[in-house]
C-alpha cells in the first residue's frame, strides 16, 4: 500500500507539469482562468471572452454587442493593427494596409498608388504649376476634389 502511495506521489507532479505545459483555450460557458489555473486564459469561440468573476473563477461568456461591433469595424489609416500583445481588429480600411513598424507595433498605412494612380492627397487637376496628370487618376478609394481653378486634390471618399 505504501508503494502505491509513493508511486502516485511521483506521478501526480509529472502529470500536473505536462498539463501546464500545453495551454488550451476553454469552451463556451466554462472556466477560463482563476487562482492556480493551469491552462490558457482564452476562449475557443471568438465571440466569447474570458470574464473575471472573482480571484478563483473566470468564465467564457458571450462578448457584448458593442465589443463585437468594435472588433468588426475597420481600423482607420494610421491606427494600430497589430504587434506583440495587440488584441483587436486587424482589418485596415479600404485603401490602406497593415504594415509592421516593429515587433510591438503594426500600423494601417495608405496603400501605395498603382502605376497609373495618384496618391491620396496628391494633386489631380488644376492649372497651378503647369500640372499634368499624364493619364493618371486618383485611386479607387479617393475622389478628385476641386478646390479652385488652380488646384484639385485626391481625397478619401
Amino acid at each position: 500500500m505504501r508503494s502505491i502511495a509513493f508511486v502516485a506521489a511521483l506521478v501526480m507532479p509529472i502529470a500536473a507539469v505536462s498539463l501546464a505545459a500545453a495551454p488550451t483555450c476553454s469552451e463556451k460557458w466554462s472556466q477560463c482562468n482563476g487562482q492556480n489555473w493551469p491552462f490558457g486564459v482564452c476562449c475557443k469561440d471568438p465571440t466569447f471572452v474570458c470574464n473575471k468573476k472573482n480571484d478563483y473563477l473566470s468564465l467564457c461568456e458571450p462578448k457584448k454587442k458593442a465589443e463585437m461591433a468594435a472588433e468588426a469595424a475597420e481600423i482607420n489609416v494610421w491606427g494600430q493593427c497589430g504587434g506583440n500583445g495587440f488584441s483587436g481588429n486587424y482589418r485596415c480600411a479600404d485603401g490602406s494596409s497593415c504594415i509592421k513598424v516593429n515587433d510591438a507595433y503594426s500600423q494601417c498605412q495608405p496603400t501605395p498608388p498603382g502605376a497609373n494612380e495618384i496618391a491620396t492627397w496628391g494633386q489631380c487637376g488644376g492649372s497651378n504649376n503647369n500640372f499634368k496628370a499624364n493619364g493618371k487618376t486618383c485611386r479607387s478609394v479617393d475622389t478628385c476634389k476641386v478646390h479652385n481653378s488652380y488646384y484639385s486634390q485626391c481625397v478619401p471618399k
